[in-house]
């Protein structure tokens, strides 16, 4: 994760992780219940950066001591762990010892040798058993507090954000403290553990035993990933093309599994499954290791042909997933192939944002459309942009035209276009060599820029006259910016005037006379289009200088 941008949403990587983390120990020299050889320190050595915690409290349980998978074993009953790690519920229960040294202390421990990694951690209180949360936060978190990640994390939380950190999914039901991200509402799991429960389900007479109900299981683990797939990008809101529907196995049998169809909460998808003590699908405890020997293989052939350039059968080569298996290290490579798919998003473009001008005249606007950038690398790296389709590299001095728009090169101040009224869609695009893979690669983006035509259509009429009796002058001319106009308007003339004035005085000795001139003005809209009919006022005033002197 070190190697990868900030910029990289944790929602879109493909996080390698371990399901039970550390059971890697149980009873003396026994195998049951074990899902892992690995402890969790060379776990996240070896690239596993999601860790999946079950506790409960101490509970000083009949067998006298618990036992790493070397045979090391220890008091059960101790007062310095008051929280264990463990593995099972009820009386079935595994006590894996004390989780501070199971989990915490090797996840901060690596994290301070690697500041620019992140780890992912769901903790939660295994079926049947409880968890005291104050111990939970006082002997774990709070000592600890500049190494977890406390808030909630969704869609839009970026790598930048975590670096360094433990990000804490909270999987404790009774849990209101609101640290954490809910781990009931922030996933979309597949969780079908029960291998027993997988024959019985599908009506399958339990001679088939072990190998039909591994075989279900690995479509179901198959049929998940598509499914998260989909959700790639993982656009807020997005919902993938299949939701609603139920996962169908490769040989045509169909799990219980339903698509949620949410894009916006992590995948998750388990590999580990168990026999649930059905000795006709196996020895208790084998079983879990023979579904990792089938199930983890199944994982790297996947990513191994989506990051060679090949697709799922959804047709998609990218996909943000959280898987969790039991014992990876069994599959060597499993766990690069799944990260190796993180680094697909290594290479980047950033395009300027959308932009809205206004016109009034209804012609095209020069825009400065900005420079995008990426993250790509190399000497024959370029950023070039259409229009919809022709574009120009950046730094060149070249002008392309695609209908009314013009696309000139300005680098490094940006690129201008003139657009014309509507919305152009401009496709960004980066070519070069990707800083993580090495591959040559292509990235787009695109920005929209809206030119809005504001109908401001005027008429502006000329100033208002005042003359005298025998000096007449002329009106002037009105203006407008209708296309096409014609300008009429319905002065009577001087003489009408004239007699106006004549009235006025006979009649109330009044010197002056004024009409009001309506100007009119038809033609068409420039923004429009539209056939539009201004009109505006100009008053005309007749007087006499001798009118006061005479009276």
């Amino acid at each position: 994760m070190a190697e990868l941008p900030d910029s990289t949403r944790l929602i879109d990587m493909a996080i390698p992780g371990t399901h039970d983390s550390a059971a890697n120990a149980g009873y003396c020299f026994t195998t049951n219940g074990k899902a892992q050889n690995w402890d969790v320190a060379t776990q996240l050595n070896n690239g596993i950066r999601f860790l999946d915690v079950r506790l409960m409290d101490d509970p000083n349980y009949p067998q006298s001591e618990w036992c790493d998978d070397v045979g090391i074993c220890e008091p059960v009953g101790d007062s310095t762990n008051v929280i264990h790690a463990c593995h099972g519920s009820g009386l079935t229960t595994i006590d894996l010892g004390g989780a501070e040294y199971a989990y915490f202390t090797p996840a901060i421990n690596f994290l301070s040798s690697h500041p620019g990694e992140t780890i992912l951690l769901s903790a939660t209180n295994e079926s049947g058993h409880t968890v005291t949360l104050s111990d939970f936060y006082s002997e774990f978190v709070n000592p600890n507090s500049n190494y977890f990640y406390l808030n909630a994390v969704d869609s839009s939380t970026t790598l930048g954000q975590v670096r360094g950190k433990i990000v804490y999914f909270n999987g404790f039901s009774y849990d209101t403290s609101g640290l954490g991200t809910p781990w009931s509402t922030s996933i979309n799991q597949q969780d079908d553990y029960n291998l027993n429960s997988n024959v019985i389900d599908n009506l399958l007479p339990n001679n088939f035993v072990l190998q039909y109900a591994l075989d279900l299981k690995e479509a179901e683990i198959l049929a998940w990933l598509n499914v998260a797939s989909e959700c790639y990008p993982a656009a807020p809101g997005k919902t993938p093309p299949n939701a609603g529907a139920t996962l169908a196995s490769a040989d045509g049998l169909t799990s219980s599994l339903t698509v949620p169809g949410n894009c916006n909460l992590f995948y998750v998808n388990y590999t580990s499954a168990n026999s649930a003590g059905d000795v006709s699908l196996g020895s208790d405890g084998q079983d879990i290791q023979q579904n990792a020997n089938q199930q983890n293989p199944a994982v790297l052939s996947y990513f191994n042909n989506i990051n060679g350039g090949g697709q799922n059968s959804a047709g998609y080569s990218k996909l943000g997933s959280i898987i969790l298996m039991d014992f990876p290290d069994l599959t060597s490579g499993v766990i690069g192939s799944i990260l190796k798919n993180s680094f697909l998003l290594c290479g980047s473009i950033t395009v300027p944002a959308d932009i809205t001008v206004t016109t009034t005249n209804g012609s095209s606007v020069t825009v400065n459309l900005g420079m995008a950038t990426t993250t790509l690398t190399g000497y024959n790296s370029t950023i070039s942009v259409s229009a919809p389709i022709t574009g120009t590299t950046a730094g060149s001095s070249v002008t392309l035209n695609k209908g009314s728009a013009t696309i000139t090169a300005t680098d490094p101040t940006g690129i201008s276009a003139l657009v014309p009224i509507g919305t152009t869609v401009f496709t960004w695009i980066a070519t070069g060599t990707d800083p993580c893979t090495g591959d040559s690669v292509t990235l787009t983006g695109t920005q929209k820029v809206t030119v809005v035509c504001s109908s401001a259509s005027t008429i502006t009429v000329p100033e208002d006259i005042t003359a005298y009796s025998g000096s007449e002058p002329g009106l002037g001319s009105a203006t407008t910016t209708l296309l096409n106009a014609t300008i009429t308007n319905n002065f009577e003339g001087w003489s009408a005037l004239e007699n106006a004035y004549n009235t006025n005085f006979l009649m109330t000795g009044q010197c002056s006379a004024e009409t009001a001139v309506t100007w009119t003005a038809t033609g068409t809209d420039s923004c429009s289009g539209d056939s539009v009919t201004l009109t505006g006022t100009q008053y005309v005033t007749l007087s006499s200088p001798l009118c006061g002197d005479e009276m």
